[in-house]
């Protein structure tokens, strides 16, 4: 009866402390990066600007920083534009990339040039 008493705390125990560690990565925000590399046509990736800016704030997303005016601290980097986006969570980022608004934002995107597009989790601050 003990041991079945300790097993049951034990047990408890490791999915109180698992339940806990999924609730603080679904409240840890994720970050999306995007460089842009080329831009070929202006005024297609300004089409893909104001599409894709709608897409994120219905995804809880927010620009933190855009634009051209990029330092380069080390090395040498072949982008001219950076934005940088927050999202309450790796899933809504993720939901946000998925989306079949954003995928038709980004068929306009190709055709305005190329870019790279990074996903970081962030942590949470507890």
């Amino acid at each position: 009866m003990v041991r079945a008493v300790a097993l049951a705390f034990v047990v408890t125990s490791a999915l109180i402390a698992a339940s806990q560690l999924m609730a603080q990565e679904a409240r840890a925000p994720a970050y999306v990066l995007v460089q842009s590399i080329s831009v070929t046509d202006q005024a297609a990736f300004e089409r893909y600007q104001a599409l894709a800016r709608d897409t994120i704030a219905r995804h809880g997303g927010r620009f933190l920083s855009r634009g051209a005016n990029v330092q380069f601290l080390e090395g040498q980097g072949d982008f001219s534009r950076v934005g940088l986006i927050e999202f309450p969570s790796m899933a809504a980022a993720n939901d946000w990339f998925k989306s079949p608004e954003f995928q038709e934002a980004m068929k306009v995107r190709r055709t305005a040039g190329e870019q790279r597009i990074f996903l970081i989790e962030g942590r949470s601050n507890n």
